[in-house]
């Protein structure tokens, strides 16, 4: 198979853009989110410009939510969602395992409890159907403006465990801190 020349690697891109997410990558020069791409199932694409031009980065997304002890963490990690009240971070750099990480403690609460999940994400990459619990995943950009205003929002639905993916900016930290 040949190389793509750029202007047909644009139009593979643009097929894959909703117009508002088009908008955004013109008006921001790069653009991440997840897509169902065919057999590849979900994906996470960043999109983005570089001096040679645009570039396209893609991670497929496994089906299934690994389980704690298949990502090889201790079993007090689990221990984690026993708490009633408090705050848990979960940190490190890109790539880490930080959201996988969290869909895994999201997928131990939804089968062990009856709990009330919001999990606020940019963008939402494994998708945790309800089981026992009850679990609403919200995309920041798609269902909220910001992860701010879908925490002040999250605090009026009376959920037992609020998720919150990103904590960029001193607004959402604030309301974080304070929702704990």
């Amino acid at each position: 198979m040949d190389a793509l020349s750029p202007k047909q690697c644009w139009e593979h891109i643009t097929d894959i853009l909703t117009d508002d997410q088009y908008e955004e990558f013109i008006e921001n020069k790069s653009i991440d989110f997840c897509a169902e791409l065919g057999d590849a199932g979900r994906t996470r694409v960043n999109i983005f410009r570089h001096r040679n031009g645009i570039a396209v980065a893609f991670r497929i997304i496994p089906q299934e939510v690994p389980k704690i002890e298949e990502l090889g963490l201790p079993p007090q990690v689990a221990d984690l969602i026993k708490h009633e009240r408090g705050l848990v971070l979960i940190t490190g750099p890109s790539g880490c395992g930080k959201t996988t990480t969290l869909a895994s403690l999201i997928h131990l609460i939804n089968e062990t409890t009856n709990d009330h999940v919001i999990s606020l994400e940019d963008p939402i990459e494994y998708v945790i159907p309800s089981k026992r619990g009850f679990i609403t995943q919200r995309e920041v950009r798609t269902h909220s403006k910001s992860f701010a205003k879908a925490l002040h929002a999250a605090l009026r639905e009376d959920p037992d465990i609020t998720v919150v993916s990103d904590l960029l900016d001193p607004e959402s930290v604030s309301t974080a801190i304070t929702a704990a």
